[in-house]
């Protein structure tokens, strides 16, 4: 599954007396990090306040403000900030042309050098030619509907044709990670393209931010994928509630954890017409981490040693996740593992990488959470031999993140153990798991590709769903 790597804003307060001579740390700073091939821009706004270092960090280019983080220190010339909920954090040191030269470091390893100056930076637009420009021969409506199970708002964007009538309407689920209602990463926006292409050909496309993202209300922390399929049957139950809409024809398009959600919604609501799974999940949720993790590492060379390494340890961790019920106990079969292979290490390498304390609760972060904990255990057949309703299942060849052999596979074995004839699964040959044209299909390849999503497979959709009517 893709998780995109966020560098979020931040706000921050500390208690570390500010020395006079590091006043010259005070101020604006500004700086673009390489994100898996998106220029992204940070800036850290840095002041004190009696004595007491704060400070502020923008993503400007992901539209995030005044988020908060935990940590900002001073000292030696050496600037360090820390933002614990999404394990990130910026080390750099000031040099004698007023740079701070650093690297942003996030899951435990450096990975995006980051180089901080006073000029103020301009955006890097990358080039995006699919992305729909004004004006459209169809309606753009900003629309707005509840989710009456929890209380919460779900903001979104409906597009309709521009003539009176009833049309059959469609669904876009994102993946996972925090979405907002274009998918959007790395300067692309998938479901965008996919809903200016579907309504000029005549259907409805409701797109809508995740919950607790964009101007949608909630808490994405805290829901599974379960709470996200609640969401969706939200926005069905408002597009049967228009009278510009066809209530029985209403389809879902799931991508990547939105391909497993689909099939949650529709073996359920049997009045689903059809669902489009683009890399949608076959296996277990176990299978598709673990599968993933050995294909990225293969792809970008890493020796295969410390790639079997690394697969046998995460095993280890995922079975502390699937064997127990209770995540207390997983975290303390996950803590004494960690510990072990620590105990492997020199002193000096552990501290290096910042200590015991700071793996372990690295790992349970990553791997123990609610979300995680319920993907890992899903297991997507216990609801696609109950989908009834017609199924496309389209994956690249290419797709490190959601392997195409065998979940297509799994799909084709799951609806016809449940008697589902009315199924097409077709492997799109050299796509990755966004559905563009690649190389190796690397997610750091993502944002250096101008296309955002091939035009066979738009066809492919849009006529299959055609076929439905």
């Amino acid at each position: 599954m893709h998780k995109k790597i966020l560098l979020l804003v931040a706000f921050f307060l500390t208690y570390h007396t500010l020395p006079a001579q590091n006043e010259e740390i005070l101020g604006d700073w500004y700086g673009i990090g390489d994100v898996n091939g998106t220029k992204l821009r940070i800036v850290f706004h840095i002041d004190e306040d009696d004595g007491r270092l704060q400070a502020t960090m923008d993503s400007p280019d992901q539209n995030a403000f005044g988020i908060k983080t935990d940590t900002v220190t001073f000292s030696n010339n050496k600037l360090t900030i820390k933002v614990n909920s999404i394990l990130l954090t910026y080390q750099g040191e000031l040099n004698s042309q007023q740079e701070i030269q650093g690297k942003i470091l996030q899951r435990g390893i450096f990975n995006i050098p980051v180089t901080l100056g006073r000029k103020p930076l301009e955006a890097v637009i990358p080039e995006r030619p699919q992305e729909p420009k004004p004006p459209f021969d169809y309606q753009v409506e900003a629309v707005n509907f509840q989710n009456q199970k929890v209380g919460h708002s779900l903001a979104g964007t409906l597009t309709i044709p521009d003539t009176l009538g009833q049309y059959p309407a469609v669904v876009l689920i994102s993946g996972s990670g925090p979405q907002n209602r274009d998918e959007e990463i790395n300067g692309h926006k998938p479901f965008w393209v996919i809903a200016d292409y579907l309504t000029r050909r005549g259907m409805a496309v409701l797109r809508y931010d995740d919950r607790g993202i964009g101007q949608s209300t909630g808490s994405f922390q805290e829901a599974t994928t379960f709470d996200f399929a609640n969401d969706v049957s939200a926005a069905v139950a408002y597009l049967k509630s228009r009278k510009d809409i066809k209530k029985q024809k209403i389809g879902l398009i799931g991508h990547s954890e939105g391909g497993m959600i689909a099939p949650v919604v529709a073996a359920t609501d049997k009045t689903i017409d059809f669902i489009v799974l683009l890399a949608g999940v076959g296996t277990t949720g176990r299978e598709v981490y673990e599968a993933q993790t050995v294909l990225i590492a293969n792809a970008k060379g890493i020796p295969p040693a410390f790639v079997q390494k690394t697969s046998n340890d995460i095993k280890v961790i995922i079975d502390a996740v699937v064997n127990y019920e209770n995540p207390e106990e997983s975290a303390e079969v996950i803590s004494d593992f960690i510990n072990s292979e620590l105990d492997l290490l020199p002193p000096e390498h552990v501290k290096s990488i910042g200590g015991r304390e700071a793996k372990i609760k690295e790992n349970l972060s990553i791997y123990n959470n609610k979300w995680m904990r319920t993907f890992l255990r899903f297991n997507p057949a216990d609801y696609l031999v109950q989908v009834k309703c017609p199924v496309l299942a389209l994956n690249g060849t290419l797709d490190l993140q959601v392997p195409y052999d065998e979940n297509l596979e799994a799909i084709k074995n799951a609806l016809e153990a449940g008697g589902n004839k009315h199924y097409k699964v077709i492997p799109m040959e050299g796509l990755n798991h966004l559905f563009q044209h690649a190389k190796k299909g690397l997610p750091k390849e993502y944002g250096n590709i101008t296309e955002t999503f091939a035009p066979e497979a738009l066809t492919i959709i849009g006529d299959w769903i055609r076929e439905q009517e």
